[in-house]
């Protein structure tokens, strides 16, 4: 290597090898010479290096004290070497650089270490300042202690100012500038600072992204800008930048390349914020676009001709008058609109000179469509432009067609008006301020009586007219105030000669507001004035409630009839909206839906009395014109109260019928079923003694027998399906025979009052049926009253007229004897009241009541032909009251008692059942009786078994229904062949064989099934023996009917 090639720490290297190689020769004699000549080499070739170079060499001492300095140090401090030895290195520095380069210094003495370009200030020996980057090895002897360093300054001041004049220059500059690496600040101007709103500290060291909205737009301005930098060594890109505050700003950034090293690139960027340029253009081109909007989408065509005619610009109206598009616009002239056949061309020439001269025009001209040829009315205004020192004309073209259709349509309606107003049968007058005629019509010459034509009127006052002192003055007073007010006023008053007038006064205003006339319309009302005062008597004497409402339904009149229905007086009424009629809000406006929907509307509303009473009304609205026009209505109420109680008790008959009808289709093959099962284990019961095991066990079989059969006979009480057997009855008898009964049904905590009445009369009813119903309300009675009470039933004789029977449906007025039971229970809310007689409503827990004992009760007391009533309050108790129609017949009852089974016989018996199970039972029980059956399949079967064996057969046992001919049948045509034959029907439930309205036929006897044997066997007894006593209360009692029932 050369040694002009090395640099000064070689230098330094390679001397220190050769010291140490000059002291290996001093221990060698023999090489000592060598050593010497290397030496003075070495120290030859590194005083020309160091007085070629043109930096300062130095070294110090382990103090800081120079101990040699190179001759440069003169060109560069000033000094010569000599002066610089034995001076400390911060002798030549100012005083606060002397402080700071002792603390670098000593630390360096302390830790000795390599140091490289450190910058500090010297001064020259002519006080100048001189900036010197200065570098340094320390010297280290062989036993590792410090020497001192060795080292080269460099005068770098005019660098230095160089580069604080570039400073000083990039900070000053207007343009956002920056340098970075990698994108990454290394240093920016005010300018840059001013236009992000970053400060320098916040911003140097920190990547670009702080300046950009999202990642998308980093990413994308780093593949357009940096490639072609890269490549082209300057490029730009728009792009957006967020402030520090916030703000969005358009921005152009310019890079420029300083370096690059591989992928690492160093830039300069200009940064120009163009966001109000922006602004300023996008205002530009929206002010374009908003005139160009305004120009397209004006009235009138726009048309921009050159001085020649030709059409240089044109809005959209122009083209959709035309139909054409704007090429073709663009393609024609003025005169081709205006073709030369309209008016001279002469004259089309001198017109378009004068515009040229500045003159302005308008006119109105045939206009041609350039499409097809067709013309239309034009409005033309041309006038003369300059822009750009070019002459320009421009014409504003309107299609007046429909103007034109317009005016002949108004000029045709203002005749036809005119001709109305002279014709028309209302008087039309106009008066100016001061009151006098401006116009009157036909009807007021021809009904006013003066001798003047119209325009005679004219001009002319009430005064000067000729009307009496009374019409003048009522006339001035009514035009008057339509000037006064300015408001359509209307008046309606009666002249003397009782011609009643309806006048209307109408403002006619000027464009200030000013009223400028009075229009007042008169119109004879005289008939119309008769036919109020008609309906005003009419309103008075209709039997209907009548009342008029306004347009907010406020009631303006109501007639007596409305204030008899719903118990007010007038001046509780009249006032009030109709909301008070109702019982809640939503009834009012359901109401209102409902009868204002249409023009007449009819419905019937639940409305409220002003004693809280409930009443249904039929209620009618109208119009009071006809018309929705004056807002007003009349509204009429019919009371339809008693309708829709009638209407519930149908429909509630009508529910029983259907639940009779299900009642009956199931009774007959039920009762069939219960007869099989009761009528076998009855049976066995006779055949066990009572201590047998299985006793007990049929015992609880024939129980639940017996209720289902119970259950089944409830079902057609209360559908009044159950047929009777009716005979004289006195209720007392009645309670007085069950008082045991009752007692023990309700129970010790409740007290049993009797109150039989006196000298009662006789019912017509069923025994059995009866006590069945006092059963039911007892046990109804209880069920309210679990804490115990007071029952109480009384009897009494009473008399029903026709308001309390109206109430019924099917009662008749008369005599009827009442029984009353009254409990002291829990009583009942409006809503359970109206449901009680309902089948399987119950008020009990789930598995405690079948919701049959009331009805039950209630179709026994029907089919009776009595009635039902209860009264019932929450807390209060409940009192039944039952009224059934007294016997007029003095036929008395009489009851027998049976305490013993009935006895057999030996008698021939002809049975007919259709139901094998059942008549083998039952010819089984007969036989075991003693006596001689003959049994049949059905009907038929039964007339030829009797044709056979009739002198031998003593009574008929048959089943009322049954395939091929039924048992009624059957009787009566053996009755007619033997008169005198007994029989005894057997029937589950028979639909009209027997009875009439399910009250049996006299003189026939049933017994219904399902039937214990002994029943059977005491039935048969008494009719072989031809007994007419009565049974006991027992044997009246329907066979199986169950003593106890469901409340």
């Amino acid at each position: 290597m050369y040694d002009s090639a090395k640099t000064i720490e070689d230098l330094f290297e390679e001397n220190d090898r050769l010291k140490q190689r000059i002291k290996e020769l001093e221990r060698s004699e023999s090489d000592h010479c060598l050593a010497e000549r290397a030496l003075r080499n070495s120290a030859e070739r590194f005083r020309s290096l160091v007085e070629a170079t043109s930096d300062w060499i130095w070294e110090t001492d382990y103090r800081g004290i120079y101990t040699y300095a190179s001759p440069k140090v003169k060109d560069i401090l000033g000094y010569e070497p000599l002066e610089v030895l034995g001076r400390a290195v911060t002798d030549l520095m100012p005083p606060g650089e002397a402080e700071r380069v002792a603390e670098i210094l000593a630390e360096h003495l302390e830790r000795p270490k390599p140091f490289q370009r450190l910058e500090n200030i010297n001064l020259h020996k002519d006080g100048r300042i001189v900036v010197i980057e200065t570098s340094g090895i320390p010297i280290i002897n062989e036993w590792g202690h410090l020497e001192g360093y060795r080292g080269i300054d460099r005068d770098i001041t005019r660098r230095r100012k160089a580069e604080e004049g570039l400073r000083a220059t990039f900070k000053a500059v207007p343009v956002g500038l920056s340098i970075m690496k990698d994108r990454i600040f290394r240093s920016v101007n005010q300018a840059w600072c001013d236009i992000t709103g970053y400060s320098d500290p916040e911003i140097i060291g920190r990547s670009t992204r702080i300046l950009y909205e999202d990642d998308a737009e980093y990413e994308r301005v780093g593949r357009e800008l940096y490639p072609e930098v890269s490549e082209q060594a300057i490029a730009s890109v728009q792009t957006r930048h967020r402030r520090k505050d916030g703000g969005i700003r358009d921005m152009v950034l310019t890079a420029a390349l300083l370096q690059s090293e591989g992928s690492s690139l160093e830039t300069v960027v200009v940064l120009e914020d163009i966001t109000d340029r922006n602004r300023k253009e996008q205002d530009l081109r929206e002010s374009q676009q908003f005139l160009r909007t305004i120009f397209d989408n004006t009235h009138d065509a726009i048309v921009v001709h050159d001085a020649e005619g030709r059409i240089l610009d044109c809005n959209q109206k122009m083209l959709e008058i035309h139909d054409i598009s704007r090429e073709e616009a663009l393609e024609s002239s003025f005169l081709d609109c205006f073709p030369a056949e309209d008016s001279p061309g002469e004259l089309q020439k001198k017109l378009w000179d004068r515009v040229m001269k500045g003159e302005s025009f308008q006119f109105e001209q045939r206009a041609r469509r350039l499409s097809d040829g067709s013309t239309f009315e034009a409005e033309v205004a041309v006038k003369r432009l300059v822009l750009a020192n070019r002459p320009l004309i421009l014409a504003n073209v309107r299609d007046i067609t429909q103007r034109k259709a317009a005016e002949a349509a108004l000029r045709e309606r203002e005749e036809t008006f005119r001709a109305l107003v002279e014709n028309c049968g209302d008087g039309i007058v106009r008066f100016d301020r001061n009151h006098r005629y401006l116009y009157v019509n036909r009807f007021v010459i021809e009904h006013t009586g003066f001798p003047l034509s119209p325009g005679e009127f004219i001009g002319k006052t009430f005064e000067d007219v000729g009307f009496s002192r009374e019409i003048c003055d009522e006339g001035h007073e009514i035009v008057e105030r339509g000037f006064v007010s300015g408001e359509i006023i209307r008046h309606q008053f009666q002249q003397p000669d009782g011609l009643w007038l309806d006048v209307i006064q109408i403002p006619e205003k000027d464009d200030s507001g000013e009223v400028k006339a009075v229009i007042s319309s008169a119109r004879d009302i005289t008939e119309r004035k008769e036919n109020e005062a008609l309906w005003r008597v009419l309103f008075q004497a209709a039997p209907l409630a009548i009342c008029a409402v306004g347009e907010d339904r406020v009631i303006m009149r109501v007639n007596d009839y409305c204030l008899r229905t719903f118990g007010y007086l007038p001046e509780e009424m009249v006032g009030r909206t109709a909301r008070f009629l109702y019982f809640s809000d939503e009834d009012y406006r359901a109401a209102g839906e409902a009868l204002y929907s249409t023009q007449y509307a009819m419905k019937e509303l639940r409305m409220r009395r002003k004693d809280g009473a409930s009443i249904w009304a039929l209620v009618g609205r109208s119009y009071l014109d006809g018309t929705s026009d004056s807002g007003g209505s009349i509204i009429v109420f019919q009371d339809i109260t008693s309708r829709k109680a009638l209407e519930e008790q149908l429909r509630q008959a009508q529910k029983m019928e259907a639940i009779g009808q299900l009642a009956g289709g199931v009774a007959h093959d039920f009762n069939n079923i219960l007869q099989a099962i009761l009528g076998y284990t009855n049976m066995v019961l006779m055949s066990l003694g009572t201590e047998d095991r299985h006793y007990r066990k049929l015992k609880e079989v024939e129980k639940a027998g017996e209720k289902a059969a119970a259950l089944t006979r409830q079902l057609l009480a209360f559908s009044r399906r159950q047929v009777l057997q009716l005979g004289p009855l006195d209720l007392n008898a009645v309670i007085d025979n069950l008082m045991k009964m009752l007692r023990r049904l309700i129970g010790e905590n409740i007290e049993l009052d009797i109150l039989p009445g006196s000298a009662l009369w006789k019912v017509n009813a069923d025994r059995g049926q009866m006590e069945q119903v006092l059963i039911n309300l007892c046990v109804n009675a209880r069920d309210a009253m679990p804490d115990g009470g007071r029952l109480s039933i009384e009897t009494q004789n009473a008399w029903l007229d026709d308001g309390v029977c109206a109430r019924h449906d099917g009662a008749k007025p008369g005599r009827y004897v009442q029984m009353s039971i009254t409990d002291s229970g829990c009583g009942m809310d409006p809503e359970t009241k109206s449901k009680i007689f309902e089948p399987f409503y119950t008020t009990k827990g789930k598995l405690q009541g079948t919701g049959l004992g009331l009805a039950t009760v209630y179709g026994i007391i029907r089919q009776h032909e009595g009635i039902v009533q209860v009264d019932s309050e929450p807390g209060e108790g409940a009192r039944f009251k039952i009224c059934l129609p007294v016997i007029e017949s003095s036929e008395q009852e009489l009851f027998e008692e049976e305490t013993v089974l009935p006895p057999g016989g030996h008698e021939t018996i002809l049975m007919a059942e259709d139901d094998a199970p059942l008549r083998f039972l039952t010819e089984e029980i007969l036989k075991m009786a003693g006596y001689r059956v003959l049994a049949a399949v059905d009907g038929e079967d039964a007339l030829r078994i009797y044709r056979g064996h009739a002198q031998e057969i003593d009574l008929l046992l048959l089943d009322v229904i049954m395939p091929r001919k039924g048992g009624r049948c059957v009787y009566d045509e053996i009755r007619a062949v033997h008169p005198g034959i007994r029989c005894l029907f057997m029937s589950g439930y028979s639909e009209d064989a027997l009875h009439t309205n399910f009250i049996l036929t006299s003189g026939l006897k049933l017994i219904q099934k399902p039937f214990k044997p002994p029943d059977l066997l005491k039935m048969l007894r008494r009719e072989l023996d031809g007994s007419r006593s009565e049974a006991s209360p027992e044997d009246r009692r329907v066979p199986g009917v169950s003593q106890r029932a469901s409340a």
